[in-house]
């Protein structure tokens, strides 16, 4: 069976807008997603260094999958930094929550500053202490 370039790509392109149509049918939810932003502090870890991989990049990949919020991860090579969370979770929007690293000891006011959560929309919200036991 012979087929046209025109056949072929009729055919294909209609495949794209079928397949790009049921994408934006659906509402993902990326559970775990990077990224990596090097206008932001990045460490090495082992000597590696992660490429490049901002927000742009990530929802052109992301978007047409129907990806429509998810959870930004913190990795190794961002350390304790959480500036990168702050600039993309107001642009990202409502839906996407930030998962980071703190360290392990933190002074009274930074354990009360980690202890409120930064929501999409720019505002603090309080994340209530755990219950601890006194002996």
């Amino acid at each position: 069976m012979h087929l046209s370039r025109r056949d072929f790509l009729s055919t294909a392109a209609g495949t794209l807008s079928a397949a790009s149509s049921y994408a934006q049918q659906r509402r993902l939810f990326d559970s775990h997603c990077h990224i990596i932003d090097h206008r932001f502090p990045i460490v090495a870890n082992q000597g590696y260094i992660p490429p490049n991989f901002p927000l742009e990049a990530y929802l052109a990949q992301a978007k047409p999958l129907g990806v429509v919020a998810g959870a930004v991860v913190s990795g190794s090579f961002q350390a304790n930094d959480q500036t990168y969370l702050m600039d993309i979770l107001p642009r990202l929007g409502a839906g996407w929550v930030g998962v980071t690293q703190i360290p392990e000891r933190l002074s009274r006011r930074r354990d009360r500053q980690a202890r409120c959560t930064r929501r999409a929309r720019g505002t603090l919200q309080r994340v209530p202490r755990p219950n601890r036991q006194r002996r």
